[in-house]
């Protein structure tokens, strides 16, 4: 089993680097790190008026008439999203699940999304040593809620069967476990692998934002941090592993938009991380 006091230490400078950026935001001052588009290239308002709220009670995320039904943060996922409840064009909803794993010399990224428009199935692999890192992806027109993404990320397993490549997110008793295999993956050189994530403990980091110009328009997400991970992948002959002693992930999943404008921004407060990238490709289908 994982190690409580391994837990601390990981979270204790997260908690305080999230404070750390706060104190240096005021409510509608342009900020690069935190924040909502203004619709200029680069600006962006971070506005907290809502996120003083903390939910506390279960629900319907939407009222009857697609606005939020409550404001604010949780630390479980206690709004019951659906998105049969969504009053706005098909083409507006974007759902999506994402799983970044990391270890000291390297780390893997693996993101399915349903945007609506088109799809995206991601894989990037991180190498910490090198500086680099590798990026390849598929784009699928038009999908428009086809893949079925979970409506609770307690339950509910995420699965692409695609031609060029494949990615299963399940749920076993306890643990979360990917599955994925692609390839073309870095120039045919091909990746596959299996981890399997274990959480350390129960709480999370969810949010329910709503557009002030828009009450219709939202922005909801969980963020799972601290998730002891096991397992390997593989990219042609090399061979990468991790070990819950030494490896963490985070899961933001069940995150839900509908937004005014076409891209929606994430306030995901995820680790930065500076690289060269060699390698970027894009499948289209």
């Amino acid at each position: 089993m994982p190690n409580s006091s391994r837990e601390f230490e990981y979270i204790k400078p997260c908690a305080q680097s999230f404070k750390s950026v706060l104190s240096q935001v005021s409510i509608g001052t342009p900020n690069p790190i935190l924040g909502r588009s203004n619709n200029s290239a680069g600006t962006y308002f971070f506005k907290i008026s809502h996120m003083q709220h903390e939910i506390t009670q279960a629900g319907p995320l939407l009222n009857h008439d697609g606005s939020l039904a409550q404001k604010g943060w949780a630390k479980e996922l206690l709004l019951s999203y659906k998105r049969s409840d969504i009053k706005a064009s098909p083409f507006r909803i974007k759902e999506w699940d994402y799983y970044c794993i990391l270890q000291k010399d390297y780390g893997i990224a693996l993101t399915v999304a349903d945007n609506s428009y088109m799809a995206l199935y991601a894989i990037n692999v991180y190498d910490f040593t090198a500086n680099t890192e590798i990026t390849d992806m598929v784009m699928v027109p038009f999908t428009m809620g086809r893949l079925h993404m979970p409506e609770h990320s307690a339950h509910g397993d995420t699965v692409v069967n695609h031609k060029k490549l494949q990615m299963h997110f399940t749920h076993k008793i306890g643990k979360r476990v990917l599955d994925f295999n692609f390839p073309e993956f870095n120039s045919g050189k091909g990746i596959k692998g299996h981890i399997e994530l274990e959480a350390l403990n129960k709480d999370s980091m969810v949010i329910a934002t709503p557009w002030k110009e828009d009450k219709w328009a939202f922005y909801y997400n969980q963020k799972i941090n601290c998730l002891a991970a096991g397992g390997e992948f593989v990219i042609g002959s090399e061979k990468y592993s991790f070990t819950p002693d030494k490896a963490l992930g985070v899961c933001f999943t069940s995150s839900k938009g509908k937004g005014k404008n076409s891209l929606l921004p994430n306030f995901a407060l995820s680790p930065t991380i500076l690289y060269r990238r060699p390698a970027c490709k894009c499948h289209f289908s």
